[in-house]
Formats: structure tokens, sequence, C-alpha cells
């Protein structure tokens, strides 16, 4: 190879493969809140039980330059009435999310039986369980790759707890803990 087409090449390679944007972490942030709640009634058009979500929005504030990226979550999720047990055929549904703060719906998923019904593209992780009259309390332990979710817009993300189907009437006490690990990603050029 002559001596002029060694560098040529190194500045096509350069040109052609970009190097990937600069990273700063992984870091790791615990949360944990709580919500006591019965539910609202079911708007659907066949209504079943109270429900209601509780979306917390939260933010990662990423230095000048960056963006945000969650890599995983790991926690749990317990929930109980919190007065009074279930009795009978009587239940309530609860769960938790973590969601970006993109609006709801998919751009490319849909129910090809029910397009009335909703796919989310903005859930990175989502979890349920249910509390009957022989399943009074619930704990959910979770630990999910949530890298696929993408980059924050703005660093904001909302923890969203739920009570669902809540047949019996009692506030449902819901408490979400959790880890987040996450890091910096340099914006794109």
């Amino acid at each position: 190879m002559k001596p002029l087409h060694f560098p040529i090449l190194c500045l096509l390679l350069c040109a052609c493969h970009p190097t990937h944007p600069r990273t700063l972490g992984p870091f790791q942030t615990t949360l944990n809140h709580s919500i006591d709640v019965t539910g609202k009634p079911d708007q659907r058009p066949t209504p079943w039980g109270l429900s209601q979500p509780v979306p917390i929005r939260l933010k990662i504030a990423a230095p000048a330059g960056f963006r945000v990226r969650i890599l995983r979550v790991a926690g749990d999720l317990v929930a109980w009435p919190k007065a009074g047990t279930l009795t009978g055929a009587r239940y309530a549904e609860v769960g938790w999310g973590l969601n970006t703060s993109l609006n709801d719906g998919s751009k490319y998923v849909s129910y090809a039986d029910d397009p009335a019904a909703m796919a989310f593209d903005n859930s990175c992780a989502w979890v349920q369980d249910s509390l009957t009259a022989t399943h009074g309390s619930s704990r959910i332990s979770f630990d999910r790759d949530v890298s696929a979710c993408g980059v924050l817009k703005d660093g904001a993300f909302i923890s969203q707890a739920f009570v669902a189907l809540n047949t019996s009437g009692l506030e449902i006490h819901l408490e979400p803990t959790f880890t987040l690990t996450y890091q910096f990603e340099e914006n794109s050029r």
C-alpha cells in the first residue's frame, strides 16, 4: 500500500463508521412511594368494579449535552387492603408499571380483533397480581432489562401504580419500591 493510501483509508473508515456517543455511568437510584386507592367506577362499555391508575411523574436530570437511558429496573410492589379483608368472591387487581413520558398507544402494534384496545410502546415494565379472600396481600418482585425503551424525553418517566376490577370496595394500599440503573448518553451531533 502506498504511503498516502493508509491515511485516506483511515479517514474514510472514520467517516463511514462514526464513533458511539460518549456515556457516563451507569448510576443507580432507589425510589419508594405509597398510595391508598379504592378506585373510581370503570368507564369501559362493560364496567367491572372500581379502577384507578395513579401516575407519579419523576425526572432524572442529565448533565448538559446528555440524555438519560434507563437500563434496568428491579424491585417489588406490595399491596393489601388498608382496612378490612376481602371476603367471598370479592377481589381487586393491583399492579405497577414504569412508563416513558411519551403518549400512550403504539405506532406498530394493535389488537387485530379489537381495534379499540390499546397497546403501549411507552411501557417499559408492567406487573400485576390479584387480591382475593384466599390471597389477601401481594408482593410482586421484578428485575427487568428496560434499555430497549429508549432515551427519555427530557429525562422524565412515570411510576404508575393502579387498582383495577376492585369489587371489594376496600381501599387498597400500594407501595412500589424499585432501583433504577441508568446512564447518560451524549446527545447526537
